[in-house]
């Protein structure tokens, strides 16, 4: 495949995620080329070949604790750890939270930790497509976590719901 499939911005992308070393950078880059980006890739398709190579250089149990994470808008470590916990991992929690949170595409908000939106939008993308059973898991198990008279919380387990539970979702929506 010919390298101008990929934008300026999708190779400063990738620059990015391999923290700026060239040698990987190209390696995935190659890979990338041959057997993933194609003309009509979506931005979703180019993030989640991007992360998808990214998240191979991974453990498993922590690649696990990046997907499930990203259902969640946003997440801090106690929300991390209850999900580290459903996810029956082996290995230590700290370690894991440490991986995450050193992560190229995370950022820190007033409310805790974020993916990136893009990163967090081809996540999902993969989710749904290639693990829909999981990501509806993950999003029953989130809107348990949310359940709270608080509004903002509220608002949270309803949209959890909307994905894992439409009819309460809505209802729940519809009660806020």
């Amino acid at each position: 495949r010919q390298i101008e499939h990929i934008s300026p911005e999708w190779v400063v992308a990738l620059y990015k995620v391999f923290d700026g070393k060239p040698a990987a950078m190209i390696t995935a880059l190659e890979k990338l080329l041959k057997e993933v980006i194609s003309p009509s890739a979506t931005d979703e398709d180019k993030y989640w070949a991007l992360l998808h190579v990214y998240l191979q250089q991974i453990d498993n149990t922590e690649r696990n604790l990046i997907e499930a994470l990203s259902v969640f808008h946003w997440f801090e470590d106690g929300l991390a750890e209850h999900v580290w916990t459903n996810l029956g991992p082996s290995g230590s929690f700290l370690n894991a939270w440490s991986t995450v949170t050193n992560l190229p595409f995370v950022a820190f908000s007033n409310r805790g930790t974020v993916f990136h939106e893009l990163y967090r939008n081809a996540l999902l993308f993969h989710l749904w497509r290639d693990k829909r059973d999981y990501y509806l898991d993950i999003s029953g198990r989130a809107a348990k976590y949310f359940d709270s008279e608080d509004p903002f919380l509220k608002l949270e387990r309803a949209y959890h719901l909307l994905i894992s539970d439409p009819p309460n979702g809505r209802a729940l929506y519809h009660d806020l």
